[in-house]
């Protein structure tokens, strides 16, 4: 079995977002400030890479010190951060900083002719949509915010979601693309599924 390409390997990965991470621009204040913006997002890393099935999960799982010893040396965390700092950062950051993050990930897949194999029909890709809600509230809204009333008339706000992911019948992997919001200003000009695509074209 050969062994996975350097830059492809999960060593480099992780640095990859890690790097990226340490150079979002912080707008916290200093003083208010208990944990660094790359602790915050390796560690929501971390939890998605250990399958945690919530933040309570992820943190009762750090309190061992083997695990932590293990989030420092794989994901280069120093300070573990508190679920509500995790969720409250997490919550209040642009999506748009975390969007390059998925053309350079493909990028480094596609030097390392790893999407020839997911190839279908000669030179073409399978791509499966799912879209899904992941905030509602009766109260809490944006200018964002879809909107749906209920039968007895009461009036419900909602976020919604469109993944994208390259897909292969017969191979258990998939490679997510850029996820995109669903917004009430959608549905015109394929402006949703062009916005996920790298810019550079597949070859």
């Amino acid at each position: 079995m050969r062994e996975p390409k350097k830059h492809l390997s999960f060593s480099a990965l992780s640095r990859a977002l890690s790097k990226h991470f340490e150079n979002l621009p912080d707008k916290r204040q200093a003083a208010k400030t208990d944990y660094s913006l790359h602790d915050i997002f390796m560690s929501a890393f971390a939890m998605m890479y250990f399958q945690d099935t919530s933040l309570l999960a992820f943190q009762r799982r750090m309190q061992d010190s083997l695990q932590q010893n293990n989030l420092k040396s794989f994901f280069a965390v120093e300070s573990i951060p508190k679920d509500t700092q995790l969720r409250t950062v997490i919550d209040q950051l642009p999506t748009e900083q975390l969007k390059p993050l998925f053309p350079k990930i493909l990028s480094a897949l596609q030097r390392g002719k790893q999407l020839e194999k997911y190839q279908s029909l000669g030179d073409h890709y399978l791509v499966a949509l799912d879209g899904s809600q992941y905030f509602s509230s009766d109260s809490i809204q944006c200018p964002a915010c879809l909107t749906k009333k209920s039968k007895n008339g009461d009036l419900r706000y909602h976020h919604q979601i469109l993944q994208a992911a390259i897909i292969k019948p017969g191979l258990k992997q998939v490679i997510p693309l850029s996820p995109e919001g669903i917004q009430n200003s959608d549905g015109q000009k394929n402006r949703i599924v062009k916005s996920m695509l790298p810019k550079e074209r597949f070859k």
